[in-house]
């Protein structure tokens, strides 16, 4: 069984959820809240093999719906935040970092493994009467079935307005973190000067029509003599086509179609995807 649990920590909300082989930590939050970038985090612990072996993702509701969220294992996030240099973080942040990893483990164990021999309770625990954890506990169990029967009677959008509406924790959606391979090509096209003029003449121009000429001309107007001189610069109408033909799939992925037809003469369209 898998239940999702909110546990306070100086006053921030950690997500988490219990299953039968332990907790598991939802990572993103934690990120976010330590102004730490997601998509490197999430490499770093898919890069080292034990933190990767305490790799669970979870389904979690967020305002755009049920998202699969990744979470760390309980008895790994000590590790994970110990890998995360002061350094390289924003000043105004730094104590922040240092206190999660001084404090942050403690606190979950706490909640779920249960308080250590000789250790002051944490406040948020200790503040509720004895019994109302188990039953609050109950409750949210008792809440969630309900989300399943609803998202199984009608689907995840009914699912989710239910959920929100028996005031069940909300867990922000996380960004697909981009492969080695997307940020290769992104770099590859960033320091193309033809690639980059192309994509701005297109947003500001599109739609566009005209010959590979009109289009050559209008770009050499526009663009830097830096960018002209670049060896991926087309200097002939030819050369042009088959840097057109190479950038295509680029181009349509960063929503700008690139349309070439023949009729006596040959005619370049640029358009903007819908979006």
């Amino acid at each position: 069984m898998t239940a999702l649990v909110t546990v306070d920590f100086r006053g921030d909300t950690l997500f988490a959820v219990e299953r039968d082989e332990g907790a598991f930590v939802a990572i993103k939050p934690i990120c976010d809240r330590l102004g730490l970038s997601w998509g490197s985090q999430y490499n770093r612990i898919m890069r080292d093999p034990l933190l990767r072996e305490g790799v669970f993702v979870s389904k979690m509701p967020s305002p755009g719906g049920i998202q699969e969220t990744v979470c760390l294992a309980l008895r790994l996030i000590n590790g994970w935040l110990f890998g995360i240099s002061v350094r390289h973080v924003k000043p105004e942040l730094r104590e922040d970092v240092l206190a999660y990893q001084r404090e942050c483990y403690e606190t979950l164990a706490d909640r779920f493994l249960g308080r250590r021999a000789g250790a002051e309770p944490q406040a948020a625990i200790s503040a509720a009467p004895e019994g109302l954890e188990d039953r609050s506990l109950r409750e949210r169990e008792h809440n969630l079935d309900l989300v399943a029967r609803m998202q199984a009677m009608k689907g995840p959008e009914w699912a989710f307005a239910l959920y929100k509406r028996l005031g069940l924790p909300v867990v922000e959606p996380e960004p697909v973190p981009p492969t080695a391979a997307k940020v290769a090509a992104d770099r590859a096209f960033a320091a193309d000067a033809f690639a980059v003029a192309l994509d701005a003449f297109a947003r500001a121009h599109a739609p566009w029509t005209g010959t590979p000429r009109a289009l050559r001309a209008a770009l050499n107007a526009e663009a830097s003599s830096a960018a002209r001189a670049a060896r991926t610069w087309p200097g002939t109408d030819q050369a042009l086509g088959n840097a057109l033909k190479r950038l295509t799939p680029d181009l349509r992925a960063r929503g700008i179609l690139v349309g070439r037809r023949h009729s006596g003469e040959r005619f370049v369209t640029l358009a903007l995807a819908e979006e």
